[in-house]
């Protein structure tokens, strides 16, 4: 057998395991391993090694039940065990060292910590063999000076007998002597040995008398801890000294020791010389020194620890208010795992999960629609994006989620690599932007009306200045002309009275050519309706131009009355274009009062709609030269205007229908449709005027979208 240390290292992690044995083969100690708390059990037993290094926490039989078991066999009781875990409750640690260990090591541990404490306790555990074989050689050794003793009597008992036998027995007496010798010389390096230990210890110790309740010593660390000299502690009791923080604990410890012979890691508050209140850990045990009983005892300082303890519980508390409180969503994974661990209540609230259960159950892919804008497999991208944020620390992108029961929305992420307890985790941080798609939306629809409101503008003061100029030329050329027709009235007159005088007959001749030559008759006929036909023309023309002006006027900030009859006439007259060639519209326009509104709001929503009943109507009529019907109707309705808008187009199927007000949603083929005029529209109608936008429809019949505005608006 090697005369080396055994030290058995126990941990279910493969890493942790090949480091403890690594580090302490390094060193020269014989180590076996175990990754179970089976197989350490089984090890210890049949081992028996010096010291155990056991993980807390494992899969099975854990750390405790393993100490637990160990303690209470006599052949494994007395091996000095130390737990390692990365755990900060302190509580374990209580419980464990309350079963027996003898130490604990917090995870992620220094290799020079773990080694110190190694060599510390394995000390210990060798002085206390130690001293247990020096007592049992000490005890033979006293059972061999008994039997010398009764040998010797005998010896004097026949020394009158023979010589020879006075010789043997004296030479028995001086090896006897000898032994004894070299058993006080073991005896004194052990206790060197267990001096140097107990001086040496990083660990407050001391020993108290069982008999006096004096301290009889105290190691460096206990006066360096405590502020007290050597002096002023020896021969002197805790209560002296006034130790304890509170004296029930002096009691309580005195209860424990003497109910089971040790008391381990009980948890006690001890005042310092200048008045410092500390925490510690406090284990004891009953010892025997020169044949009186005395209780050894070391104290942990756990201050800082408990200190340290507490500001991470504040911290926690603080994040977890942060967390709590977040107006954004944020949620947590672990790669590579496809489903959230953890999400605060924005999460709950944007995605529409009702407790935490339905959004961890759910990862990224099963929150967001099957593909994304860009046509990427959203499973694939959200993997694609976790890796990215994993190598670089943080990614952030626009995305497209959706909600538990279905709606779609757009948001920004930010991915943040983070870590907890060692272990690497992403930190998603979701912002639902459909309020600012909208708002971006309505922002650039609105230059884009203030651009084409400008164009409009300068079109009709462009078209209406040589408008006015043609109608004054028609209108002085019509008055002209019926003065010329009374003036070739009277000149007939004149020719038929010259006809008749006779004697100018080349005169009257050369009158007749002319006025065959010119077609004077087919001017008499046609002049005047050509004269009328361009003043219609003139007109119509300002009427379009005054609709485009009305149309086109930029839209005040506060609401004025409008009259809303008036303001459908005028965007019928701009929209003619697009209905004229598939559709006919009849208008049945109520008595209606004047309604607080918008107005350059209302005629895009009525443009919108008007325009897509006509390209509804166009994709049934297409080229056959027939017509649809596109009806407008008017109503006062209790307290608010109705305005219908029905067309008999194609109708919009079932399946879309809740979807229809999406922003960018658009059934259209590219080019045609933006999939923005009804969220627009429904945005003015209920937002900005709290009314309602509604629809009715049925395939291959027709919509017919109703509009509700209070007459007074909020």
């Amino acid at each position: 057998m090697s005369d080396r240390q055994t030290i058995l290292a126990v941990d279910d992690s493969p890493s942790c395991l090949v480091l403890l044995v690594e580090i302490l083969t390094r060193q020269g100690y014989a180590v076996f391993a175990a990754d179970n708390g089976e197989l350490a059990l089984e090890g210890a037993i049949s081992n028996l090694p010096d010291l155990i290094l056991l993980d807390m926490y494992m899969a099975g039989m854990d750390g405790l039940e393993v100490c637990r078991q160990l303690k209470a066999r006599a052949a494994t009781r007395d091996i000095p065990i130390i737990l390692v875990s990365g755990c900060s409750d302190v509580d374990q640690w209580v419980q464990g060292l309350q079963l027996g260990a003898a130490d604990y090591i917090s995870k992620p541990f220094q290799a020079a910590e773990l080694l110190t404490r190694v060599k510390t306790h394995l000390a210990l555990r060798q002085a206390s063999v130690s001293l247990g074989q020096q007592a049992a050689a000490l005890l033979q050794t006293n059972l061999q000076l008994q039997s010398e003793i009764g040998r010797r009597q005998e010896v004097e008992n026949d020394l009158r007998a023979t010589l020879a036998q006075t010789d043997r027995a004296r030479q028995a007496m001086l090896d006897a002597l000898e032994d004894q010798k070299r058993a006080e010389s073991a005896v004194r390096e052990l206790e060197e040995r267990f001096s140097t230990a107990f001086r040496s210890s990083p660990v407050s110790m001391a020993i108290t008398s069982i008999t006096t309740n004096c301290y009889v010593d105290a190691n460096d660390m206990f006066l360096r801890t405590s502020g007290f000299s050597r002096d002023e502690v020896i021969g002197h009791t805790s209560a002296d000294l006034d130790l304890f923080d509170d004296p029930r604990d002096r009691q309580r410890l005195f209860v424990e020791v003497s109910q089971k012979g040790f008391a381990y890691c009980l948890e006690m508050r001890f005042r310092m010389k200048n008045g410092d209140i500390r925490a510690g850990l406090i284990s004891a045990q009953l010892i025997q020194l020169n044949g009186e009983a005395h209780l050894l005892s070391t104290i942990l300082d756990v201050t800082e620890r408990r200190e340290a303890d507490k500001r991470l519980r504040e911290s926690e508390a603080k994040f977890r208010c942060l967390f709590d409180s977040s107006r954004d969503a944020i949620v947590m994974m672990v790669p590579p795992s496809v489903t959230f661990l953890d999400g605060n209540p924005a999460a709950l609230a944007i995605f529409g999960a009702k407790t935490i259960g339905d959004l961890t159950s759910r990862g990224p892919a099963d929150l967001s629609p099957e593909n994304q804008p860009d046509g990427r497999s959203s499973g694939d991208a959200a993997r694609e994006m976790g890796q990215v944020a994993m190598r670089t620390g943080s990614v952030s992108f626009e995305w497209m989620h959706k909600r538990v029961d279905g709606p779609e929305f757009p948001a920004t992420v930010l991915l943040t690599r983070m870590e907890l307890g060692g272990k690497p985790f992403l930190q998603g941080t979701i912002r639902d932007v459909s309020e600012q798609r909208r708002i971006e939306m309505e922002l650039g629809h609105v230059r884009k009306l203030e651009a084409v409101g400008q164009l409009a503008a300068g079109i009709a003061h462009e078209i209406n200045t040589p408008a006015q100029y043609v109608g004054d030329g028609v209108h002085f050329l019509k008055s002209a002309f019926e003065g010329y027709q009374r003036l070739i009235s009277e000149y007939r007159r004149a020719a038929e009275v010259v006809e008749k005088a006779g004697g100018h007959a080349a005169l009257v001749r050369s009158i007749e050519e002319t006025a065959e030559d010119i077609d004077l008759a087919y001017l008499d006929a046609n002049v005047p309706g050509s004269l009328e036909s361009c003043l219609d023309g003139v007109s119509r023309i300002s009427t379009i131009v005054r609709a485009m002006k009305a149309f086109a006027h930029p839209d005040q900030r506060e609401m004025a009355p409008a009259d809303l009859n008036q303001a459908l006439q005028t965007t019928l007259t701009i929209a003619k274009n697009e209905y004229k060639y598939v559709a006919e519209v009849t208008t049945d326009l109520g008595d209606l009062p004047p309604v607080l509104c918008h107005v350059g709001d209302l005629n895009q929503v009525f443009l919108n709609l008007i325009v897509n009943a006509a390209h509804a109507i166009g994709d049934v009529v297409g080229k056959t030269g027939t017509k649809g019907q596109i009806r407008i109707k008017t109503s006062v309705d209790g307290t608010s205007v109705r305005i219908d808008i029905a067309d008999t187009g194609t109708g919009i199927p079932e399946a879309i229908r809740q979807r229809v007000f999406e922003p960018f949603f658009t059934t259209k083929e590219t080019g045609k449709g933006s999939g923005q005029g009804l969220a627009i529209a429904r945005s003015i109608i209920v937002t900005r005027h709290h009314g309602s936008l509604t629809f009715d429809s049925e395939v291959g019949k027709g919509t017919n979208f109703t509009i509700r505005l209070p007459i007074a608006c909020r």
